[in-house]
């Protein structure tokens, strides 16, 4: 499968339509096939995808998928209003659909409350400040694919609890009795038990797949 972008609209191709040829009127491209183009609505666009459209990056690339993301690439292609059940939708999560979880997962069970301008801030260590009814400082740091937490932020918000939550699942309790892992599996399933919170997005992809 391949995904393209066009005037900000996102596209999904997996059917070649032609054989080789030359197109005459593009003669810097050289051989090329025809191909048939399904626009996808931006809350169907896994975020491993969305992140591959962020910047000046390459023209091409090449992205490393599980089976569930394949699966859900060819049902969205083929046909949306078949029933369809991933083993798990971790691969199709975008960093912002991570940090909503743990947000709202933070809000909802600790009672602790997000300060939205925080967001915005200079720093890239954490995704944005929390208070509880103590107004005891919390933070969080989310990361998505293979990236793992620097330690700098153990240093530059120590007097903060810090919640992680990491594709990698890595234990990052070891840095300090202020900081504390949550595991994806632990989130996944917490929104599973508190769907009407969720942004649409998640909920959908709650919806194609079974427990975690």
């Amino acid at each position: 499968y391949v995904w393209a972008q066009k005037d900000g609209r996102t596209f999904l191709s997996g059917k070649v339509t032609s054989d080789i040829f030359l197109d005459n009127t593009r003669k810097r491209i050289g051989p090329t096939r025809k191909c048939q183009w399904k626009y996808i609505d931006f809350d169907d666009v896994p975020g491993k995808i969305l992140s591959c459209f962020v910047g000046f990056g390459t023209t091409l690339q090449k992205v490393d998928v599980d089976n569930n993301f394949q699966k859900y690439c060819e049902w969205l292609y083929e046909n949306k209003n078949v029933k369809i059940c991933l083993d798990n939708y971790k691969s199709l999560l975008h960093s912002d659909d991570l940090e909503d979880l743990l947000g709202l997962y933070l809000q909802k069970k600790f009672e602790y409350y997000i300060l939205p301008s925080t967001n915005k801030q200079g720093s890239k260590l954490i995704e944005f400040e929390l208070r509880n009814n103590h107004g005891e400082k919390a933070c969080i740091q989310c990361k998505i694919g293979a990236s793992t937490v620097g330690k700098e932020i153990f240093d530059e918000f120590k007097n903060y609890k810090i919640f992680i939550s990491t594709f990698r699942d890595d234990d990052y309790d070891k840095y300090g009795t202020n900081v504390k892992t949550i595991k994806i599996d632990e989130l996944c399933q917490w929104a599973k038990e508190n769907k009407n919170i969720l942004p649409e997005r998640i909920k959908n992809y709650i919806k194609i797949s079974k427990n975690i």
